[in-house]
C-alpha cells in the first residue's frame, strides 16, 4: 500500500513538472535581444532611453567626481542632440549611478530601449562604446567636435579608432602633431612641474592618437592615407618605440624599414618579427646594407645595442665580425656579442661560444649568454658547463665526418 502512494505521488509529480515545461515554452516572457553595435547604431537615433549603470564603488562616494561625470555625460547627450531626462522630451538620457566598492571604468553596463522594448545589453562597456553608438546614429562630426572638449577628448580618440571611419584621419594627424607648449620658468612658482604634468597628458593623448590612427589607416589601406600617416608613424618611433614598429610592421609599407632598422638593437625582441611581416628579405634592403658598417664601428666602441642589432640581422659577414671581437677579452660588452651570435643561430659560432663558456669568474655574464647562446643554436642544453659542451662538440663532429 505505501509503494503504491510513493508511486503515484512521483507520477503526480512527474505531469505536473512536464506540464510547467510545456507552459514555459508556449508562454515564454520576451527576452531582451542583444544586437551588434552596429545595428544598434543605425537605430540610435529612435531610440527613447538609454539607461548608463555606473560600476558599483567607481567613485568611492566621491560626490564631486559622481557628479562631474553626471555633468560631462549630460553635455556630451546635449551636444549629440538628445535631450535629458528631466526634459520631457522623446529622446532621453537616464543616468543610474551606484556608488560602492572597486575602482574601474565608470560604466557597467549600457542599456538601450526603444519605447518599452530593450534593444540591447552591452555588459562591461565604458563611455567609448556609447561615443561610437552616437557617432553612428549622429554622424562622424559629432566625435570631431568632442576633441575640443578635454573631458571627452580621450574617449573621443579612443572612439574614432573604433569607428575606423577615414574621416577621423585628419582629425587624430592633429592631435599627433600638437607640439608642447613652452612655458617660463618665471611665470608662476612650479611652472616646471605643472608643464612636465601637462606634457605627460599630452604625450598619453598622442599615444592613443597613434593606436586609433593605426587602427583606421589599416581598415582603409589607401595610397593617399598611407602617404598622409607613414612620416607621423615614424616621427613617433624614437618615443614609442616597441608600438610604433607594431603599427609599421601591421601596415607593410616599405618606407618603414629603414627606420625600424635604426632602432633595432634597441628593440631586438620586437623589431624583426614586424620587419619580416613588411618585407622578409628586409636583411638585403638598402637601409640594412648602409647601417651594417655603422653597427660594425659602434660595437667596437662597445655599444651594446649596435652589437644587438649586428646579431639579429646576422649574415656571415656579421658573425665572423662578432666571433673575433668575442675572442678578445679586451674587447667591451661581450656578454651583448655572445648575445648576438644567439639572434644569428649560426652554427659557425659554436667553437666560439664554447671558449667564452671559460671567461674569468668576474665574466659571468659572459658565460651566461654563451650557454644560451649555445642551447638556441644546437638545440642541446648543457647549461654553462664547458666540458660538457665540449664534449658534446666533439662527438657531433665525429658523427658528422662518418
Amino acid at each position: 500500500m505505501t509503494l503504491e502512494k510513493v508511486y503515484k505521488a512521483a507520477v503526480t509529480l512527474a505531469v505536473l513538472l512536464l506540464l510547467s515545461i510545456i507552459a514555459l515554452l508556449l508562454f515564454k516572457p520576451e527576452v531582451p535581444k542583444d544586437v551588434a553595435a552596429e545595428d544598434l547604431g543605425k537605430s540610435l537615433a529612435a531610440v527613447t532611453v538609454i539607461r548608463l549603470e555606473v560600476k558599483p564603488g567607481y567613485f568611492s562616494n566621491c560626490r564631486k567626481k559622481r557628479d562631474r561625470f553626471y555633468a560631462d555625460l549630460r553635455e556630451l547627450l546635449t551636444k549629440a542632440g538628445y535631450k535629458t531626462a528631466d526634459s520631457g522630451y522623446g529622446a532621453e538620457l537616464l543616468v543610474k549611478l551606484r556608488c560602492k566598492g572597486d575602482i574601474g571604468r565608470p560604466l557597467k553596463r549600457l542599456e538601450v530601449r526603444m519605447g518599452e522594448r530593450q534593444l540591447a545589453l552591452l555588459s562591461e562597456t565604458d563611455l567609448d562604446a556609447v561615443l561610437v553608438l552616437l557617432a553612428k546614429a549622429k554622424g562622424f562630426p559629432f566625435l570631431e567636435n568632442l576633441l575640443s572638449h578635454s573631458g571627452f577628448r580621450p574617449q573621443a580618440i579612443n572612439a574614432m579608432g573604433d569607428l575606423k571611419d577615414p574621416a577621423a584621419i585628419g582629425p587624430l594627424c592633429a592631435v599627433i602633431e600638437k607640439e608642447p607648449e613652452e612655458r617660463e620658468a618665471a611665470r608662476c612658482e612650479g611652472a616646471g612641474m605643472e608643464q612636465e604634468l601637462d606634457n605627460e597628458g599630452l604625450y598619453r593623448e598622442k599615444e592613443e592618437a597613434y593606436q586609433s590612427l593605426f587602427q583606421v589607416v589599416k581598415a582603409n589601406k589607401t595610397r593617399e592615407n598611407l602617404d598622409r600617416t607613414i612620416p607621423l608613424f615614424i616621427k613617433g618611433i624614437k618615443r614609442y618605440r616597441s608600438d610604433i614598429i607594431r603599427m609599421l610592421g601591421g601596415l607593410g609599407d616599405p618606407r618603414g624599414i629603414g627606420p625600424i632598422i635604426e632602432v633595432l638593437g634597441i628593440e631586438a625582441c620586437c623589431a624583426p618579427k614586424e620587419l619580416d611581416r613588411i618585407d622578409p628579405a628586409w636583411r638585403g634592403s638598402a637601409a640594412a646594407k648602409a647601417a651594417y658598417p655603422r653597427f660594425v664601428a659602434d660595437m667596437k666602441k662597445g655599444n651594446g645595442d649596435a652589437t644587438m642589432a649586428l646579431g639579429v640581422m646576422g649574415g656571415s659577414g656579421a658573425v665572423r665580425v662578432l666571433i673575433a671581437a668575442l675572442a678578445d677579452e679586451k674587447q667591451e660588452n661581450r656578454d651583448d656579442i655572445a648575445w648576438g651570435l644567439g639572434a644569428a643561430k649560426d652554427p659557425a659560432a659554436i667553437d666560439a661560444l664554447i671558449a667564452a663558456l671559460g671567461s674569468k669568474a668576474e665574466d659571468g655574464q659572459v658565460a651566461f649568454q654563451a650557454g644560451n647562446s649555445l642551447s638556441k643554436i644546437t638545440g642541446q642544453d648543457f647549461g654553462y658547463d664547458p666540458v660538457k659542451w665540449s664534449e658534446w662538440r666533439s662527438k657531433n663532429r665525429a658523427a658528422a665526418g662518418k
